[in-house]
C-alpha cells in the first residue's frame, strides 16, 4: 500500500535560493532528504520520518532509496525543475559532500532502471529512472571530486556523445581522458588517448591543406 506525495512540499524542499557556502548547501541537503522520507509514497519510508524526528544522519541513509520512491510521482515539469537544481549543484556548488550525492544518487538510478529492465523484462520507457542529467556536468564534477574511477566513466561517456555528433572529439575531452588514465595508472589506455589524438588532427591538418 502507497502513499500520495504532496510534491508542492518537495519543489519548496529542492528550490536552492540564496545558496553561497558549503554550509548553505549541507543544510539544504539535510533538509532535501527529510522532505524526500517524509514524502516518500513508500509506507515503509516514510514511517522512519517518526522515528527521533527524522534525524540527518537517518534521512541521508535513506536518500538514494527515498528519492527513487518520490521520482516517479512528479510531473515532467516538477522533474526538470529538480534536474535543473541538480544540474547547478554539480556545476556551481563549492562542497564536495553534496555533489557527491548527487554524482552516487545519478549513478543508483541508473542501475535501478537497468535492475527492472532485466529483472522484470520490461521497457520503463514511461517512467526514466535515468536521469536525465548532462554528461558533460556529471563528468568534469566526478574529476573536480577526484574520483577518478566515476570521472573515467562519464568521460568516455561524453567522448562517444561527441564522436557521434561531431564525428571526433573535442581536445579538452582528450585531455581530460588523458589526465584520468594517468591518475589511474592506466598507461594502455593513456597511450590510446595519444593516438588517437594524434591521428585525428593529423588528419584534419591534412584535409586542411
Amino acid at each position: 500500500m502507497t502513499q500520495e506525495i504532496n510534491s508542492v512540499n518537495l519543489q519548496k524542499a529542492w528550490a536552492a535560493k540564496k545558496m553561497i557556502s558549503s554550509d548553505d548547501w549541507i543544510q539544504w541537503l539535510k533538509n532535501f532528504s527529510i522532505s524526500l522520507v517524509k514524502e516518500s509514497p513508500s509506507n515503509a519510508i516514510r514511517s522512519c520520518s517518526n522515528l527521533g524526528g527524522c534525524t540527518g544522519v537517518l534521512s541521508k541513509a535513506l536518500f538514494n532509496a527515498s528519492f527513487v520512491s518520490c521520482w516517479p510521482e512528479l510531473t515532467d515539469t516538477q522533474q526538470d525543475n529538480l534536474i535543473a537544481t541538480l544540474e547547478s549543484i554539480l556545476n556551481e556548488c563549492p562542497s564536495t559532500e553534496v555533489s557527491q550525492a548527487v554524482l552516487n544518487l545519478e549513478e543508483f538510478m541508473t542501475h535501478c532502471e537497468r535492475v527492472i529492465q532485466v529483472f522484470f523484462k520490461k521497457s520503463i520507457d514511461c517512467v526514466q529512472m535515468k536521469l536525465p542529467i548532462a554528461t558533460s556536468a556529471l563528468a568534469s564534477r566526478a574529476l573536480k571530486n577526484r574520483v577518478y574511477a566515476k570521472a573515467l566513466y562519464y568521460k568516455e561517456q561524453e567522448f562517444l556523445e561527441e564522436t557521434a555528433k561531431k564525428g571526433s572529439a573535442p581536445q579538452n575531452i582528450l585531455f581530460d581522458l588523458l589526465t584520468i588514465n594517468n591518475k589511474l595508472q592506466l598507461e594502455e589506455a593513456a597511450s590510446g588517448v595519444v593516438l588517437y589524438a594524434t591521428k585525428v588532427y593529423r588528419d584534419k591538418l591534412v584535409n586542411v591543406i
